[in-house]
Parts: structure tokens; sequence; C-alpha cells
């Protein structure tokens, strides 16, 4: 999904207004499991007041929880 952005952007000739990566770590405290979090995130301006975004958040993949999606927002 983020390359079909990517492809848009450049398609589109956009330039990055904010790209951002963040990460850490979670931890499961009752099995004592640890694991990687990370978000990739994108934001373009487009008028004097309009912005739009799109994140993929991945929430790590400790025992029974495995979440990852994505957000948008305009």
């Amino acid at each position: 999904m983020l390359s079909a952005v990517f492809l848009i952007c450049a398609r589109l000739n956009l330039h990055a207004q904010e790209l951002s990566f963040l990460g850490g770590t979670t931890t499961e405290m009752n099995v004592k499991d640890s694991s990687y979090t990370w978000q990739i995130d994108y934001r373009q301006d487009f008028y004097e007041n309009f912005a739009s975004s799109l994140a993929y958040i991945n929430e790590g993949h400790v025992i029974g929880h495995h979440r990852d999606g994505d957000a948008w927002e305009a």
C-alpha cells in the first residue's frame, strides 16, 4: 500500500511536505514477551488550509496480539 502512495505522489509530481518514521518496543507483562513497533507517516499539503496524511502502523507481534493497520486523514 505504501508503494502505491509513493507512485501516486510521483505521478502527480508532488514532493513530500512531511515524512516521518517512528519506532519503539512494546512489552506484554503477563507473558514477559516483547516486540518491536513502528509507524511510517506521509503528509501532503494541497491548499492553504487543506492537507491529507496516510500512515501505516505496526503495533508489534506478541502472543495473541497482531495489530497492523493503516490510517488516512484529510
